[in-house]
């Protein structure tokens, strides 16, 4: 038979990825941010490389099926800048001025049948 009632939810996961940042300079990002963007929700965070020629920043996740994009600007010195990032497998780089999508795809669920 069917059973009814019962409650099905999804346990939500955080994940902590790093964001690898550098300056070719040395002087940091000089005003260039970036922007990580949560599509469903809307949350953001943000941050930058303030000084030197290397940082890292831990990007949070929760899975949810979610998409999020990374936005990085072009401050005063945008030939400078690089950044590296793998989240929910993907791996993807750049510079100054762009914008890239991860998502998670979630478990894929399917119904079962109970006879």
């Amino acid at each position: 038979g069917i059973s009814y009632g019962q409650s099905h939810r999804r346990q939500l996961t955080t994940t902590c990825n790093t964001l690898y940042m550098s300056d070719a300079y040395g002087d940091g990002w000089n005003g260039a941010v970036w922007t990580w963007y949560n599509t469903d929700t809307g949350e953001t965070s943000t941050g930058t490389l303030s000084d030197g020629s290397t940082d890292t920043a831990q990007i949070c996740t929760t899975s949810t099926s979610a998409c999020y994009t990374l936005s990085v600007g072009t401050g005063s010195s945008p030939t400078d800048i690089g950044w590296s990032l793998t989240a929910f497998g993907t791996a993807q780089s750049g510079g100054a001025s762009t914008t890239v999508t991860f998502c998670d795809e979630g478990p894929t669920m399917s119904p079962t049948l109970i006879p």
